[in-house]
C-alpha cells in the first residue's frame, strides 16, 4: 500500500514538473506572438498616418486650386 501511495505521489509530482515546463513554454510562445503584433500595429499605424498626411496634403492642394 505505501508504495502505491508513493508510486501516486512521485506521478504527481512528476506531472506538476511536466506542466510547469508546459506553462513556460507557452508563456514564451505567447510572448512572441505579442511580440509579432506589436509590430504588425506598428506598421499598420505607420501606413495610416502616411494616408493621412497625403490626403492632407491632396486636400489643401484642392483648396488651393478651388481658391483661384
Amino acid at each position: 500500500m505505501k508504495k502505491i501511495i508513493l508510486a501516486m505521489i512521485v506521478t504527481m509530482v512528476a506531472s506538476f514538473a511536466h506542466a510547469e515546463e508546459a506553462k513556460k513554454d507557452i508563456k514564451k510562445e505567447l510572448s512572441e506572438i505579442n511580440g509579432k503584433i506589436n509590430t504588425e500595429l506598428g506598421h499598420a499605424a505607420d501606413k495610416i498616418e502616411e494616408a493621412r498626411v497625403k490626403v492632407k496634403a491632396k486636400a489643401k492642394a484642392k483648396a488651393k486650386k478651388t481658391e483661384k
